[in-house]
């Protein structure tokens, strides 16, 4: 996965935290990250540079629905202040 998107030229890359429903990756959105794909980037470095972030964004979304600071509206997860 990570090789594909560095072959495809893409500068970006980075994950998403969503709620789950019967489609797959089609729930309401509650983080996404992202992070740079460098000129001389490998799939370990990327995967590496993902797997970070996918552990803030984890720890934030939980944080976020334990303190009940979101609501969904639609296909939105709408965070509260």
């Amino acid at each position: 996965m990570h090789e594909a998107v560095i072959n495809s030229g893409a500068r970006f890359s980075g994950c998403t935290i969503h709620f789950a429903t019967d489609d797959v990756d089609n729930g309401p959105i509650i983080d996404q990250r992202i992070v740079s794909v460098d000129d001389y980037e490998t799939p370990e470095t990327l995967e590496e540079k993902i797997h970070e972030e996918e552990h803030k964004s984890l720890v934030f979304s939980i944080n976020l629905i334990l303190k009940n600071k979101y609501k969904i509206s639609g296909k939105r997860v709408i965070r509260k202040l």
